[in-house]
């Protein structure tokens, strides 16, 4: 058994967790497994896999028993979804790839970001031999720099944005604000994380930047084929009127024996060594119940 970081939000009750704190040497196991963790929510909270594609580095994996989410982890049931991006790029790809392979076999789990217990603040610092030697870098893992922007109207209260996570309605970014949600032909508007039943609907795009973010430079829209496990673009625009202002609204049809997700991804320009990006949650087309929670 290794230790893996689990980002649980909104529970009721302490959930015990210090297999890889170095409090007792040589006694490096998890307190908990996932399944337990997750046995111990309150109905009101949600979990998060946490960066759980990054590869901890060899003395944390030997002293402290670190390791890495893997595919029989994913299965848990009662997981709501990964945290792919905590403000660096390396493992992200790695996050965004394992999340699309997953929706590809019929889960319904979501993405979230953020720096979730790294206390970095404006400068990544880590000890890699203890005693010996630290990691130092300037932009990376920087406080506030990859963020989840939630879909909540209204006032908002612990238990209200705890829902709204659980529901799927959020978007992950770098910087510019995004947004997807679809319209059916009875004219019922579906946000992320929601199903579509009706064979006709509209997509609705929007993504706004500011000069701190710079300009949009492309916004894709991918459809997932649960049937044929496939992810393809269905639209992908590189020039804007205004680049920091753009809107999207494209009709899709399903027919009966289809299944599909649609999700959005938007690219910008490259700022303090990384990449203004932003991606939403997926929303599902089809009739029947094809979705389910891992």
């Amino acid at each position: 058994q290794e230790n893996v970081h689990f980002l649980v939000y909104n529970n009721e009750d302490y959930i015990p967790g210090a297999g890889d704190s170095g409090e007792k040497w040589l006694h490096m196991k998890p307190d908990l497994r996932i399944e337990q963790v997750i046995a111990r929510l309150s109905n009101n909270a949600v979990c998060f896999a946490s960066h759980p594609e990054a590869a901890p580095p060899f003395f944390q994996n030997l002293l402290l028993n670190r390791g890495k989410w893997h595919d029989r982890d994913y299965e848990q049931t009662g997981l709501h979804g990964l945290q792919i991006w905590n403000g660096e790029e390396e493992t992200a790809a790695a996050g965004l790839k394992k999340w699309r392979h997953l929706l590809l076999q019929g889960k319904r789990l979501f993405i979230i970001a953020g720096t979730d217990a790294h206390g970095n603040f404006n400068r990544f610092r880590q000890i890699t031999r203890p005693l010996m030697a630290m990691a130092d870098r300037m932009n990376w893992q920087v406080f506030g720099s990859h963020r989840t922007l939630v879909f909540h109207p209204g006032k908002a209260t612990t238990h209200s944005l705890a829902k709204a996570l659980h529901s799927g309605a959020m978007v992950v970014t770098s910087g510019p604000f995004f947004a997807l949600h679809a319209i059916d032909e009875k004219g019922n508007t579906v946000q992320m994380g929601g199903q579509i039943t009706t064979a006709n609907c509209r997509l609705v795009v929007r993504g706004i930047s500011s000069n701190e973010f710079g300009d949009i430079k492309e916004v894709s829209l991918y459809r997932g084929d649960l049937l044929k496990k496939t992810e393809d673009i269905i639209l992908q625009e590189t020039t804007f009127k205004n680049p920091h202002d753009i809107a999207i609204n494209l009709a899709l049809k399903v027919e009966p024996d289809q299944i599909f997700y649609y999700r959005a991804a938007l690219r910008g320009e490259m700022s303090h060594s990384f990449r203004m990006q932003a991606l939403t949650n997926p929303v599902w087309h089809g009739s029947g119940i094809f979705s389910e929670r891992a």
